[in-house]
């Protein structure tokens, strides 16, 4: 019983580390700027625990490969409006100003308090799916039920570097290029039209 229990404790242990090291490690991805700087993308992927999106903070490494780091939505909101200082921001400026996308930190002028949004982000799982996998009653852009069209994904690809959305980002520019598109009617349209 107990070489049972040992062989079953270890069966366990090697799979959290194999899914830790697959979901957590350095990712094989060419970055879209040259340089060292990190910075931010964005996955459209779905998740047992609900969550539509998945943050990062990309840092290019040497040869050509790049360290992802997993952050929450509102992490990235703290950290790109400016209210939490971060290596991605250091001087702690409004990057959805910088971006000219509509978001950032809000204080109410009555109560003071702060609220942080972007909008854009409550439209981005549109690209993915035709149905919000979380509320059914939702309508997306896509013309798959859980993937976009092969015209949408060629677009995707051209525009943004996507090639396949379980497992690309977002990233550095296109980020904050799809953050403004999909709060542009004629995008919209466009994207949908494919």
């Amino acid at each position: 019983m107990a070489v049972l229990k040992k062989r079953t404790y270890l069966l366990l242990l090697v799979s959290i580390s194999i899914v830790c090291g697959a979901s957590f490690g350095d990712r094989n991805f060419t970055p879209f700027s040259q340089g060292s700087r990190p910075y931010f993308g964005v996955s459209i992927t779905t998740s047992p625990v609900g969550n539509d999106m998945t943050f990062a903070i990309i840092r290019p490494t040497y040869g050509g490969r790049v360290t992802v780091t997993h952050i929450s939505r509102n992490d990235f909101l703290h950290i790109a409006s400016g209210k939490w200082k971060h290596p991605i921001n250091p001087h702690q400026e409004n990057l959805f100003e910088e971006h000219d996308v509509f978001g950032g930190l809000f204080v109410d002028s009555i109560s003071g308090e702060e609220s942080l949004f972007c909008p854009a982000l409550d439209s981005l799982w549109k690209v993915k799916y035709n149905t919000n996998p979380y509320y059914f009653k939702s309508e997306g852009w896509a013309h798959g039920n859980y993937m976009p069209s092969a015209k949408q994904q060629q677009y995707l690809y051209e525009e943004y570097g996507v090639y396949n959305l379980n497992t690309d980002f977002f990233a550095d520019t296109s980020f904050w290029k799809i953050l403004r598109d999909v709060t542009q009617p004629e995008w919209i349209q466009n994207y949908s039209s494919l």
